[in-house]
């Protein structure tokens, strides 16, 4: 009788066993599909203010082997998910997590205190005055496979340790750490560049072991752009500081880059006000433990039609074959990624650095979300909240606020909005700083659907730092917000309550990230955080 069971056992196991493997692959072969779904602009539908045609000093160029194109169509097409998907395996990569900036955690946390619990931290240092971890700074989290683990140069303990994940952080003192996410122990030794890194890491969504990074000041070396392989740690590919097709000289990349997984294509946006598209040629072979990569560059480049400075230090959104970047000089670009010709632009007013967020409606409609900060109109100047139709450039929505000017510590927004889930779902959060003259900082919910103010929140400091989501086993929402004081707010996103506040050391202007239920970030005093949201 037993042995019965035992085989109507095994056979039940067996059957769910050929279903599962069946489903995950339709469901697989679906999210390709959906990958790489054309989008079909009815060019008819683009509002007028918003057509190229509109804009008589607009004017772009293409570059390929640096000698110019008239056209332009890529041989192999690439298309980003319609739906968000980026990453393989569990991480946390690019700058809020992919190419529509909505994913800056990972996984669901146990929350029954709604506290925070600092539990390691892990000083860095400084390159002159740029001290520990500068805006945009935010790391990649990986829990890499473990066949890759044993290719890498990781320490052994962390070769064999089970559920290892990795954090991996660019700093200011021209250090990438790695380290254990449980006790912020070191994994492996640091990258030491030669430079300033102030922006964000980020690593190949296909797990493979790529790191790309850019460069926020020039250093002792001619690199700008780098991308390193994980496996020995050795720089496998740049682009040069000095560009001379760009429309500037300053060779920095504070923008994190995208890579597409199915097209084994980067995409990267450079302070130069060049957008630069390399396919990889990417040859990685596990059982050798070897990587090489061979890129072929195309470049593209336009005039700003207000005549404003061009650059990009906001990192640039994707979805099926269309590419959204916002610039220095107040340029919103919807671009064909496989043709390179614009498909409508907006004027945004001022030098926007904070991310682009798109989000995709219940209807399937993709909306995105923007705002700049109080730098070319001066003093008296408003940081403007806006919601836009990434199909036709139609303005949805838009609210403003006054925000005090400095040359040095701009005021508006600097920090990448939050798109919410769940009990949120129509809610989009954005972090205001140095609001109406002061050095204080506002947060502002409203409705997605129609721009309704559901809540604000005033801070006494202002803050660069992006706001954080994360979800709680239970569905409960929680928002991470730090500030120029130091201080991480742990708020409810629903009511903008304070529940909880932890004082860490030095101004924040990085963005945190949250696997499960450690957050991790760096500071302007020099430390890197690991702490439990428990």
């Amino acid at each position: 009788m037993r042995l019965k069971n035992l085989k109507l056992i095994g056979f039940a196991v067996g059957v769910a066993l050929i279903i599962t493997v069946v489903f995950n692959f339709f469901r697989h072969h679906h999210e390709l599909e959906t990958a790489r779904r054309k989008i079909e602009i009815d060019m008819e539908r683009i509002v007028p203010e918003a057509r190229p045609e509109s804009h008589r000093l607009f004017s772009w160029r293409i570059y390929k082997n640096n000698a110019k194109l008239n056209d332009y169509v890529r041989e192999e097409p690439i298309y980003f998910s319609l739906k968000g998907q980026y990453a393989r395996r569990p991480m946390i990569t690019a700058f809020r997590g992919g190419p529509f900036h909505d994913r800056p955690a990972y996984g669901r946390p146990e929350v029954r205190q709604q506290k925070l619990k600092a539990v390691w931290s892990v000083n860095i240092g400084a390159t002159d005055k740029w001290t520990g971890v500068g805006w945009n700074g935010q790391p990649a989290i990986v829990q890499w496979d473990e066949e890759l683990k044993r290719l890498m140069n990781l320490k052994l303990e962390k070769k064999i340790k089970k559920d290892f994940k990795e954090v991996i952080y660019g700093t200011m003192d021209g250090n990438i750490y790695f380290l254990d996410l449980d006790d912020g122990s070191q994994s492996r030794p640091p990258i030491r560049t030669d430079t300033v890194i102030k922006g964000s890491v980020a690593v190949d969504p296909r797990g493979y072991p790529l790191l790309t990074v850019g460069p926020g000041i020039t250093g002792s070396g001619s690199a700008g752009f780098r991308i390193y392989s994980l496996i020995n740690q050795e720089m496998l590919f740049a682009l040069p500081w000095h560009d001379p097709l760009a429309p500037l000289g300053w060779g920095a990349n504070d923008s994190t880059g995208l890579i597409n997984p199915d097209g084994d294509t980067f995409i990267q946006c450079g302070e130069n006000g060049m957008i630069y598209f390399g396919k990889l040629n990417t040859q990685f072979d596990r059982l050798a433990g070897t990587l090489s990569l061979s890129p072929e560059i195309v470049k593209f480049t336009y005039s700003n039609p207000w005549g404003r400075k061009p650059g990009f230090e906001s990192a640039p959104a994707a979805y099926g074959n269309l590419l959204f970047t916002a610039d220095n000089g107040g340029v919103l670009l919807c671009l064909d990624i496989n043709t390179l010709r614009p498909i409508w632009l907006r004027d945004i007013t001022d030098d926007t650095d904070a991310s682009l967020v798109l989000d995709i409606e219940e209807d399937g409609r993709p909306f995105l979300y923007t705002a700049c900060e109080v730098d070319r109109q001066g003093p008296g100047g408003y940081s403007y909240m806006r919601k836009i139709n990434a199909l036709t450039g139609a303005l949805v929505w838009e609210h403003k606020i006054k925000c005090a000017y400095d040359a040095d510590v701009n005021g508006g927004a600097l920090s990448t909005p939050a798109i919410g889930r769940g009990r949120i779902n129509d809610l989009v959060i954005f972090n205001i700083s140095k609001v109406h003259n002061t050095m204080a900082g506002q947060m502002l919910a409203f409705k997605k659907s129609d721009g309704e103010l559901v809540w604000a929140l005033d801070l006494p400091s202002y803050g660069w730092s992006s706001p954080t989501l994360t979800y709680a086993q239970d569905g409960q929402p929680h928002l991470i917000q730090c500030d120029s004081d130091g201080m991480m707010h742990l708020i409810d996103p629903q009511t903008g309550v304070i529940k909880d506040s932890l004082l860490l050391n030095g101004n924040v202007e990085g963005s945190p990230v949250i696997f499960d239920d450690m957050i991790v970030v760096g500071t302007r005093g020099m430390k890197i955080y690991g702490i439990r949201l428990i």
